[in-house]
């Protein structure tokens, strides 16, 4: 007889844990990206585990490049443009996501931010033999005191907020655990480019101010708008814009031509290259620039969940960044003060104190601990 402490005398299910990674995406890279990040710590802790993702991004490429994989269900948007019928879209994705849960049989199955998912295709699995992880991620408060939400969020059996304790409201049901992981990021400091390399690689030559132009994924209305005011704003002031390409952005023109540009996933590893960055106030992108200590001028967007306009304020308040409205004036005279070096300095060191490390291993650890 196997003895209880050998591979043989343990399910299979735990020896090599099969695990879904549920991330719904529109308009930006954000939850599949901090997925990805858990994901990431998850199969370094314990190689063996299965992992698969689903997911509605349409840049479902950056899963394939993590070593992931994944099924494809498409977006929201591209359905619009499919002039496919919303009935028939929403029959669609849970008809998807109730096959592949049933066909793969997850120990675990994670979500972000949407825990019925976004039409309610996660409910029927609610019931199911598994466990469930919620990263949950700070919204808009009548968004998470709904009563539909909580109940859907009593089904879960762990609770992971990406912040840091005290710093947003995070309600759940009393009979949840919950852990504040502080910020979770794909990449961190120890794993970016050195300096050179990475100016190199975001085509800056020695001596050129550089600043890094970037809005979110690129789903957005108003992408190519703000690229071309942030443009404007550096020419004013002095700085060397260098945007990167969003992974979503439908065409290439939403860059003015002539301006420099970088198509770099993710981009965190590049960092480095840069004196000073203009940004929209999106987690992922203000999480790392935090981390990573760049200067940076956060412009906020009206979301429907994501309250941009609190987290540009908190990071102001804190003297860790800069922040304005889109507006080319506004914008060059906030990037005027950033080529003063005791300013960056200032912001760089504040900036690096509200995101001193990475909250992913922390949720690697809870979420394997629910095996």
């Amino acid at each position: 007889m196997a003895s209880s402490n050998s591979p043989e005398g343990v399910p299979a299910h735990l020896r090599a844990p099969r695990m879904l990674f549920y991330a719904v995406n529109g308009l930006g890279l954000g939850h599949v990206t901090r997925l990805l990040a858990i994901a990431r710590e998850v199969r370094r802790k314990r190689t063996e585990a299965q992992i698969l993702f689903l997911t509605t991004s349409e840049a479902d490429s950056v899963i394939f490049q993590e070593g992931f994989a994944a099924i494809k269900i498409p977006s929201r948007s591209v359905m619009r443009e499919a002039r496919i019928s919303p009935h028939a879209y929403t029959k669609l994705v849970q008809t998807v996501v109730f096959n592949t849960i049933a066909a793969f049989n997850p120990a675990i199955m994670v979500a972000d931010t949407f825990p019925a998912g976004a039409s309610q295709e996660l409910l029927p699995t609610l019931s199911w033999k598994m466990r469930r992880a919620f990263v949950f991620r700070a919204q808009k408060e009548d968004r998470v005191w709904d009563q539909f939400f909580q109940s859907a969020l009593g089904h879960y059996d762990l609770c992971l907020a990406p912040h840091n304790e005290g710093d947003a409201t995070i309600p759940v049901p009393a009979k949840l655990r919950m852990r504040w992981t502080g910020p979770i990021m794909i990449r961190t400091r120890h794993d970016a480019q050195s300096v050179a390399d990475a100016r190199d690689a975001a085509g800056l030559a020695d001596g050129e101010k550089g600043a890094l132009v970037m809005f979110g994924g690129g789903g957005d209305t108003e992408l190519k708008e703000a690229i071309a005011v942030a443009c404007d704003a550096c020419r004013q002031s002095g700085w060397t814009p260098v945007v990167a390409q969003a992974p979503l952005a439908r065409s290439r023109d939403v860059i003015p031509s002539g301006v420099r540009r970088v198509s770099y996933y993710p981009i965190a590893e590049l960092l480095p290259a840069f004196d000073i960055a203009i940004s929209a106030a999106g987690y992922n992108s203000v999480t790392e620039l935090m981390h990573f200590g760049v200067p940076s001028v956060i412009i906020p967007f009206e979301r429907s969940l994501d309250d941009q306009p609190a987290r540009a304020r908190a990071i102001a308040e804190a003297g860790a960044g800069l922040t304005c409205p889109l507006g080319v004036e506004p914008l060059a005279e906030e990037l005027k003060s950033l080529q003063t070096k005791m300013c960056r300095e200032s912001l760089s060191r504040a900036a690096r104190a509200l995101v001193p490390e990475n909250g992913a291993s922390i949720a690697a650890e809870e979420i394997l601990g629910l095996l």
